[in-house]
Protein backbone atom coordinates (compact mmCIF):
# COMPACT_ATOMS: atom_id res chain seq x y z
CA UNK A 1 0.00 0.00 0.00
CA UNK A 2 1.07 3.84 -0.49
CA UNK A 3 1.41 3.83 3.07
CA UNK A 4 4.36 1.93 3.36
CA UNK A 5 6.59 5.35 1.61
CA UNK A 6 4.67 7.76 4.99
CA UNK A 7 7.58 8.25 7.34
CA UNK A 8 5.02 10.13 9.62
CA UNK A 9 6.52 9.99 13.51
CA UNK A 10 4.35 12.44 15.16
CA UNK A 11 0.60 12.89 14.75
CA UNK A 12 -1.58 15.27 16.54
CA UNK A 13 -5.27 15.32 15.70
CA UNK A 14 -7.59 17.92 17.79
CA UNK A 15 -6.83 22.01 18.88
CA UNK A 16 -3.66 20.74 20.58
CA UNK A 17 -1.76 22.51 18.59
CA UNK A 18 -0.81 25.40 16.10
CA UNK A 19 0.60 22.64 13.32
CA UNK A 20 -2.06 19.42 14.58
CA UNK A 21 -4.52 18.39 11.90
CA UNK A 22 -8.22 19.32 13.10
CA UNK A 23 -11.03 16.73 13.98
CA UNK A 24 -13.48 15.24 11.47
CA UNK A 25 -17.30 15.98 12.19
CA UNK A 26 -17.87 12.54 12.38
CA UNK A 27 -14.55 10.85 13.40
CA UNK A 28 -13.33 7.43 13.89
CA UNK A 29 -10.50 5.15 13.77
CA UNK A 30 -9.28 5.21 10.14
CA UNK A 31 -6.91 2.06 9.53
CA UNK A 32 -4.45 4.21 7.84
CA UNK A 33 -3.56 5.10 10.70
CA UNK A 34 -2.79 2.36 12.05
CA UNK A 35 -0.60 1.45 8.88
CA UNK A 36 1.98 4.19 9.57
CA UNK A 37 4.90 1.83 10.74
CA UNK A 38 7.23 4.79 12.03
CA UNK A 39 4.55 6.51 14.02
CA UNK A 40 6.03 7.57 17.48
CA UNK A 41 3.54 10.10 18.95
CA UNK A 42 -0.21 9.85 18.29
CA UNK A 43 -2.57 12.52 19.81
CA UNK A 44 -6.19 13.42 20.06
CA UNK A 45 -7.47 15.61 21.88
CA UNK A 46 -11.06 16.74 21.93
CA UNK A 47 -12.12 14.62 19.23
CA UNK A 48 -14.57 12.48 20.30
CA UNK A 49 -17.07 14.57 22.11
CA UNK A 50 -20.35 13.85 20.77
CA UNK A 51 -22.08 11.67 23.45
CA UNK A 52 -25.13 10.66 20.94
CA UNK A 53 -22.53 8.79 19.03
CA UNK A 54 -19.75 6.84 21.32
CA UNK A 55 -17.04 5.16 20.07
CA UNK A 56 -14.47 2.27 21.24
CA UNK A 57 -10.83 1.85 20.64
CA UNK A 58 -10.44 -0.88 18.23
CA UNK A 59 -8.33 -3.42 20.15
CA UNK A 60 -7.00 -5.72 17.34
CA UNK A 61 -4.94 -3.02 15.23
CA UNK A 62 -2.95 -1.20 17.92
CA UNK A 63 -0.67 -4.05 17.69
CA UNK A 64 0.51 -2.79 14.44
CA UNK A 65 1.56 0.00 15.99
CA UNK A 66 3.51 -1.64 18.92
CA UNK A 67 6.92 -1.33 17.89
CA UNK A 68 7.31 2.02 17.12
CA UNK A 69 4.87 3.84 19.44
CA UNK A 70 6.83 6.15 22.15
CA UNK A 71 3.67 8.37 23.37
CA UNK A 72 -0.49 7.79 22.89
CA UNK A 73 -2.42 10.46 24.44
CA UNK A 74 -6.17 10.96 24.12
CA UNK A 75 -7.35 14.31 25.76
CA UNK A 76 -10.61 15.36 26.59
CA UNK A 77 -12.92 12.58 24.72
CA UNK A 78 -15.78 12.22 26.42
CA UNK A 79 -17.12 10.29 24.14
CA UNK A 80 -14.28 7.58 23.67
CA UNK A 81 -16.10 4.80 25.86
CA UNK A 82 -15.32 1.37 26.73
CA UNK A 83 -12.16 -0.12 28.85
CA UNK A 84 -8.70 0.98 28.06
CA UNK A 85 -7.46 -2.07 25.76
CA UNK A 86 -4.68 -4.59 27.07
CA UNK A 87 -2.73 -5.07 23.77
CA UNK A 88 -1.44 -1.50 25.02
CA UNK A 89 0.58 -3.55 27.34
CA UNK A 90 2.35 -4.69 24.20
CA UNK A 91 3.82 -1.45 23.07
CA UNK A 92 7.39 -2.10 23.65
CA UNK A 93 9.01 1.70 23.71
CA UNK A 94 6.00 3.53 25.13
CA UNK A 95 6.87 6.07 27.52
CA UNK A 96 4.34 8.05 27.86
CA UNK A 97 0.68 6.95 28.31
CA UNK A 98 -1.64 9.50 28.99
CA UNK A 99 -5.62 8.91 28.66
CA UNK A 100 -7.42 12.14 30.45
CA UNK A 101 -10.67 13.21 30.52
CA UNK A 102 -12.37 10.16 28.42
CA UNK A 103 -15.11 7.73 28.93
CA UNK A 104 -12.67 4.79 29.76
CA UNK A 105 -14.61 2.19 31.98
CA UNK A 106 -13.41 -1.00 33.31
CA UNK A 107 -9.69 -1.81 34.94
CA UNK A 108 -6.67 -0.45 35.22
CA UNK A 109 -5.40 -3.44 32.74
CA UNK A 110 -2.58 -5.72 34.45
CA UNK A 111 -0.85 -5.47 31.10
CA UNK A 112 0.02 -1.95 31.46
CA UNK A 113 2.92 -3.11 33.88
CA UNK A 114 4.64 -4.63 30.95
CA UNK A 115 5.62 -1.55 29.59
CA UNK A 116 9.21 -1.63 31.03
CA UNK A 117 10.29 1.99 29.24
CA UNK A 118 6.87 4.32 30.61
CA UNK A 119 8.04 7.05 32.23
CA UNK A 120 4.48 8.89 32.40
CA UNK A 121 1.16 7.16 33.02
CA UNK A 122 -1.76 9.38 33.21
CA UNK A 123 -5.25 8.21 33.69
CA UNK A 124 -7.23 10.93 35.57
CA UNK A 125 -10.38 11.60 34.40
CA UNK A 126 -12.12 8.75 33.74
CA UNK A 127 -15.06 6.08 34.80
CA UNK A 128 -12.11 3.42 35.41
CA UNK A 129 -12.95 1.21 38.48
CA UNK A 130 -11.67 -1.49 40.19
CA UNK A 131 -8.46 -2.11 42.14
CA UNK A 132 -4.97 -0.90 41.43
CA UNK A 133 -3.20 -3.50 39.88
CA UNK A 134 -0.12 -4.73 41.34
CA UNK A 135 1.54 -4.88 38.14
CA UNK A 136 2.26 -1.60 38.11
CA UNK A 137 5.19 -1.97 40.36
CA UNK A 138 7.08 -3.34 37.39
CA UNK A 139 7.24 0.47 35.87
CA UNK A 140 10.82 1.06 37.16
CA UNK A 141 11.11 4.00 34.54
CA UNK A 142 8.25 5.68 36.02
CA UNK A 143 8.46 9.12 36.84
CA UNK A 144 4.51 10.04 37.31
CA UNK A 145 1.15 8.04 37.88
CA UNK A 146 -1.67 10.17 38.09
CA UNK A 147 -4.73 7.75 39.06
CA UNK A 148 -6.94 10.70 40.34
CA UNK A 149 -10.63 11.03 39.44
CA UNK A 150 -11.27 7.28 38.84
CA UNK A 151 -13.79 4.99 40.80
CA UNK A 152 -10.70 3.04 41.89
CA UNK A 153 -10.76 1.18 45.00
CA UNK A 154 -9.04 -0.66 48.01
CA UNK A 155 -5.26 0.04 48.77
CA UNK A 156 -2.13 1.49 46.70
CA UNK A 157 -0.22 -2.22 45.99
CA UNK A 158 2.75 -2.78 48.13
CA UNK A 159 3.97 -3.36 44.55
CA UNK A 160 3.91 0.89 44.32
CA UNK A 161 6.78 0.82 46.95
CA UNK A 162 9.66 -0.46 44.24
CA UNK A 163 9.30 2.48 42.19
CA UNK A 164 12.17 4.33 42.93
CA UNK A 165 11.91 6.76 40.25
CA UNK A 166 8.32 8.80 40.59
CA UNK A 167 8.08 11.86 41.14
CA UNK A 168 4.44 12.35 41.26
CA UNK A 169 2.12 9.92 42.66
Amino acid sequence: PIYEFWYVTDLSIGPLHENSLSCSQNPKFRPQIFELSHLKTLSFFNCFTSLHDPITLPGDKWEKLAASLESLEFRSNPSLIGPIPTVFGNFQKLESLVLIENGFTGSVPQSIGNLRHLKRLVLSGNKCSGQIPDSLGNLTELLILDLSRNSLFGQLPLSIGYLNSLLKL
